[in-house]
Parts: C-alpha cells; structure tokens; sequence
C-alpha cells in the first residue's frame, strides 16, 4: 500500500474539509458537533504553522535546533509576532484563545454539546478561519473546497452573522455600555453582558450564561475566574499589581492608600 503524505497546507484543507461535513451533518446529528470542532481547530493551528513555515522550515518546531515538537498555536502567534511584528486583532485573538479552550475541553474533559452554542462558535471560528486565509496566506478557502460543501458552510457562518446581528440590534434596545459587554467564551461573539443584576451575565447569541464580577477601583466587568480578591475589595489584574505592588506595599498600603487616595 502507497503511503500517503500531506504538506502543511494540504492536511490543514482536509482537517477544514473534514470540519465541514461534520457540521453539516451535525443539523441532524448533534453529536457530531464536538469533531466538527475539534477538525476546525486543527485546520487553524495547521493554517499558522504554514505561514511560519513560508518564513522558514524550522520556524514551525519549539525548538530548532532540535526540531522534534511543533510549536502551539498561541507559541506560533508569538513567534510570528517576533519575526515580523506579526499581531492577532482582538476579535482574533479572542477567537483564537476561544478555540484553544473548546478544543481542549472536548478532548480532555466531560463535554456537554450544546448545539446552539457550538454551532455559533463553530461560525465564529470559520470565519475567523476565512479571513485568515485570505489575509495572511493569500489562499482563500473556498477556491479548494467542494463547491457543494462550501456552499452549505456558508450558510452555518451566516447563521452566526445573523444571531449576532440580531444580538447587537437588542443590545442598543438595552442601552448598554461597550465596556459592558465581554466576549463570550462559549461561542466567541462579543455578546455577553451584565444586565441589571450584577452577578450574572447571559450572552446574546448563545443564552450561555456566566458569573461575573465588577473591579472595586477602575469598575472594568469582569468573568468571575479572573476577578482577584484583596482585603474585602475585589480588583481587575492591573488593579491589583498596582495596589499590590512590592514597592508601594512595603509598610501595608497600596499605591493609592500610599498616596492619601481610597481605592
């Protein structure tokens, strides 16, 4: 039997290709959502491997002098970042670390499919995917993909164009504030936000709902797992490496106390 070997970008189009027909099946079959993901994220993590690797072969190994392990998908991010100044939007980065963590929870953890929530992140995550390959690699996806596939995965990604339009179209209606509003971690829109109880939030396109937290200092929303607590006040990360730094916290005080200031 023939042996069979794939470049970088040519498995990263089949692991694509392959994500695309299990979410197409996943419409009648929600239990195919979790390999439609997990093929996903592996397309992307292959698709930054070939842009380091159009830099140079070795770029793609953690080490190059002992080229063994490739790099992760955040250590290729940083690597590109290195060589080139190479930098994610927001909204991409936020996509990225979003389907670091679906993967990751699938393949490592109990996993409860929840379809409206994967199939919105599966769209964030495919778009993300498009316009990073029309971006960065110069090789838009649907030029290689089966038309017939292609077409059908259109309209999952504007499936989720079309949930998050409606979302922000009920957030104006709610008057809320943008620094109110957080990226859900989820399905990667940014949809979730406080409404007028403030421990709980309820994303917008997916209904997944979060506990959250308010800083008692500069008053940033924040997820409850990245809230840190100090004294009997909660703060953001960079409240709390300002109020708590060594330097200033020398007789007990933090920067503001030490200033005369109430935090």
């Amino acid at each position: 039997m023939r042996s069979l070997k794939l470049n970088l970008v040519d498995n990263a189009r089949s692991f694509i290709e392959e994500a695309l027909s299990k979410a197409i099946q996943a419409e009648n079959d929600p239990h195919q959502w979790k390999f439609a993901i997990i093929h996903l994220v592996q397309g992307i993590e292959l698709s930054l491997k070939e842009l380091l690797r159009n830099e140079h072969p070795l770029f793609i190994y953690k080490n190059i002098d002992n080229p063994k392990e490739t790099v992760s998908p955040k250590e290729a991010i940083n690597r590109l970042n290195r060589i080139w100044s190479f930098e994610l939007s927001e909204d991409e980065n936020n996509s990225l670390t979003m389907a670091i963590i679906l993967r990751n929870n699938i393949i490592h953890h109990e996993y409860e499919v929840k379809p409206l929530e994967v199939k919105a992140a599966f769209a964030k995550l495919l778009g993300f995917l498009v316009d990073f390959h029309r971006n960065h690699l110069e090789d838009p996806i649907d030029t290689y993909i089966d038309q017939n596939l292609w077409h059908a995965a259109i309209e999952i990604e504007k499936y989720g164009q079309e949930l998050f339009r409606r979302a922000q179209e009920r957030l104006k209606g709610k008057d809320f504030a943008s620094e109110y509003i957080l990226t859900c971690p989820k399905c990667g829109w940014n949809a979730l936000c406080a409404p007028e109880y403030l421990n709980e939030g309820a994303c917008f396109v997916c209904g997944h709902r979060e506990v959250l937290g308010f800083c008692d200092r500069c008053e940033k929303l924040m997820f409850e797992d990245d809230v840190k607590e100090c004294g009997d006040k909660t703060y953001c990360w960079d409240c709390f490496v300002y109020l708590t730094d060594d330097y200033w916290h020398e007789d007990g005080r933090g920067k503001d106390r030490g200033r005369g200031q109430s935090a």
